[in-house]
């Protein structure tokens, strides 16, 4: 039988996926250099393009935090399997799509067009929760769920089970404030740029998350 491929196979590839989207991200900022230093007012062509700094900016916390939390929680996954693998696939597309995402909301936020690339900004940045939901429920019925090295903190199908829910709440807030773009697109990046900014930390969100199963799972014993 041909046997699953490598846990490092999968991470070596995603650093250079990572890698090479981050880099991407600097590409629209080239040519605005050379429009603004040849305007006649350098400060005032600076100020006019900050839609374009501050997409870029979104978009390299948007990576560098699914980075952080890619290898903060993927330190404990021990094997793999054909479902987890495409997931994971996956997450390299979304990853790939950022700089597109970012070069249209540069170009498009505060003009009359604003709607759709903000809209399609977040289809980008939400689009992995329902994968990987499903990829979770998937995985524990064809292969009994996720496999983890012997020092993960808490209860495997415990710690499944609030992470479907966890990404069941992201699935349905990412599809409210993506519908939410189409009425109110300064609201709806506010909210993109919120959920973001709580990602950035997932080290204290993962051990807040283990916490609260080792309560929950105290709790239970004790009953």
């Amino acid at each position: 039988m041909v046997k699953d491929i490598p846990v490092s196979k999968v991470f070596s590839l995603s650093d250079g996926v990572f890698s090479i989207a981050i880099t991407l991200l600097v590409l629209d900022l080239i040519p605005v250099g050379a429009e603004i230093t040849s305007a006649p007012d350098f400060n005032e062509a600076l100020a006019s393009k900050w839609p374009v700094f501050a997409a870029f900016t979104l978009g390299f916390l948007v990576i560098a935090s699914i980075w952080f939390d890619y290898h903060a929680l993927g330190q404990y996954f021990k094997e793999t399997n054909e479902i987890w693998v495409w997931e994971q696939i996956f997450t390299f597309f979304t990853v790939t799509l950022i700089p597109f995402g970012v070069s249209i909301l540069g170009q498009g936020v505060n003009t009359p067009n604003m709607t759709w690339p903000v809209f399609y900004f977040g289809v980008i940045l939400f689009a992995r929760s329902p994968v990987t939901l499903l990829a979770i429920y998937l995985a524990r019925r064809k292969y009994g769920g996720l496999k983890m090295t012997p020092d993960f903190p808490v209860d495997v199908r415990t710690f499944e089970n609030f992470s479907m829910i966890g990404l069941g709440i992201t699935t349905v807030y990412g599809g409210l404030v993506v519908c939410l773009s189409l009425i109110n697109s300064w609201l709806a990046l506010i909210l993109y740029s919120t959920y973001v900014l709580v990602r950035m930390a997932p080290i204290t969100n993962w051990n807040n998350t283990f916490k609260l199963i080792q309560k929950r799972s105290s709790s239970a014993v004790s009953k």
